[in-house]
């Protein structure tokens, strides 16, 4: 792994617009929360593509977007949205640059993402780049050598600190954070050698 992407997180993002009947209000009086979300996150997408094409490395992500479940319904034009940004990358330049972006953006698009005045306006972690000695080291020790950034772990703290590191991932059929995880005894074992 080449190192830890760092993390900027917007937990109590929102967007506010104004409840009404979808078989009642036309396009131009609409203020949809659920329609300048999905912009906001459509205009994110699109950063996100610059930002790779520039040679940038990032990731964004929506893992939370819901509206409120006492208000909305089939026929109503959505009044509030609720959402989390992340944003990772190696860089933690890349991750203000993107990060004033989306609040721009957000803002053009009527969401607010909380300001950094607020207190917890985001959730932040640095990113941190593994020992270069002891990833070549393992690299000569795997079988399917390759690197990649990896998302947060505490090897990041360590790296922070002052105490080289670097991390060892085993495959597994199904990747990481699904519920359906699979790792061959075979694999553990190239993981345990290396």
């Amino acid at each position: 792994m080449s190192g830890i992407r760092g993390c900027k997180r917007f937990r109590n993002a929102r967007c506010i617009g104004e409840y009404a009947h979808s078989g009642a209000v036309g396009r131009p009086y609409r203020r949809d929360a659920v329609a300048a979300t999905v912009a906001l996150l459509h205009h994110m997408e699109s950063v996100w593509l610059q930002q790779e094409e520039a040679g940038e490395d990032l990731v964004v992500t929506s893992g939370e977007l819901f509206t409120d479940p006492a208000m909305h319904g089939p026929s109503k034009v959505a009044g509030e949205t609720r959402f989390v940004l992340d944003l990772r990358s190696l860089s933690d330049t890349t991750m203000e640059v993107v990060a004033a972006e989306a609040r721009a953006a957000a803002e053009r698009n009527q969401c607010g993402l909380p300001r950094p005045h607020r207190s917890r306006a985001t959730s932040d972690s640095p990113a941190a780049v593994m020992d270069g000695r002891l990833r070549a080291r393992l690299m000569s020790c795997s079988i399917v050598p390759f690197e990649w950034p990896a998302a947060g772990h505490d090897a990041a703290v360590f790296t922070k600190v002052g105490i080289p590191s670097a991390m060892i991932f085993v495959r597994n059929e199904n990747g990481s954070h699904n519920p359906d995880e699979a790792m061959s005894l075979d694999d553990f074992a190239v993981g345990t050698r290396a």
